[in-house]
């Protein structure tokens, strides 16, 4: 079974983060957005004992994303942290109407899925801790 990317964060309470990332499908490959029929996003709060008190944070749960504003089909370079990245999924969490993160001291977790024409890829997960 194919494991979900998964790497962890700090932010800030109320404040929002920005996600790159290449992504591929099981084979390896990179995709491309005709590859993908949409994508969507839920943020659960984990609240400070982890998944035991997993909930989907209000106005984050199964949200849709326009492909076309957060998929590439050539990899994308940028610098962060003096690195230089590739990616072709670059998001940032839209946190106008509801707080991503509404609660210091509390862990979440942001599962972005994908949901392709055919075959699978696997979801991108993050763990936050919000501070």
């Amino acid at each position: 079974m194919a494991q979900a990317v998964n790497f962890s964060v700090r932010a800030f309470a109320n404040g929002t983060i920005f996600i790159c990332s290449k992504v591929f499908d099981l084979a390896g490959t990179r995709i491309t957005s005709a590859d993908l029929s949409g994508i969507s996003y839920t943020i659960y709060s984990l609240g400070t004992r982890g998944n035991s008190e997993r909930r989907a944070v209000t106005g984050h749960e199964n949200v849709s994303l326009s492909v076309a504003d957060v998929f590439f089909d050539t990899l994308q370079t940028g610098v962060f942290n003096g690195s230089n990245v590739e990616y072709n999924f670059r998001w940032t969490i839209d946190n106008s109407e509801n707080e991503c993160f509404p609660n210091a001291n509390e862990k979440y977790l942001v599962r972005i899925d994908f949901h392709p024409v055919s075959g699978f890829v696997s979801p991108i997960q993050i763990i936050v801790d919000a501070i």
